[in-house]
């Protein structure tokens, strides 16, 4: 699996299409509800992928994803060095176990369920 060309969808792209739609006459489908974001907690990640696979084993995969993370507005050095604070939309958080496991072969198991915070 090729996590490279991955992009985020543009919210310039979203909009282009729906005037198109409009310009048609095509009726846009009523959305029912919000979608809730979820957010997770990726210092246990980092602190695992640090003791099982390699010490530089987190830099690698988020020097990876870099291009992707610039679309989702991540900050590299928050997702470098992540405080117990740090959250990333699930999305993120599964894209980077997706990439460890592109690169080690390994999966994350967490100890716990992992924190999601709408």
């Amino acid at each position: 699996m090729k996590l490279f060309f991955w992009r985020k969808s543009s919210k310039a792209s979203e909009s282009s299409g729906a005037s198109s739609k409009q310009k048609a006459g095509i009726q846009s489908e009523p959305t029912a509800a919000k979608e809730v974001t979820k957010y997770y907690r990726i210092q246990p990640l980092k602190r695992w992928a640090e003791a099982e696979l390699t010490p530089l084993a987190w830099s690698r995969v988020v020097i990876r994803l870099l291009p992707v993370l610039r679309d989702f507005g991540c900050d590299f050095s928050e997702i470098q060095k992540p405080t117990l604070d740090t959250r990333v939309e699930k999305d993120v958080f599964f894209l980077l176990i997706a990439t460890i496991e592109e690169i080690y072969g390994r999966t994350y198991k967490p100890q716990t369920k992992p924190v999601a915070v709408a």
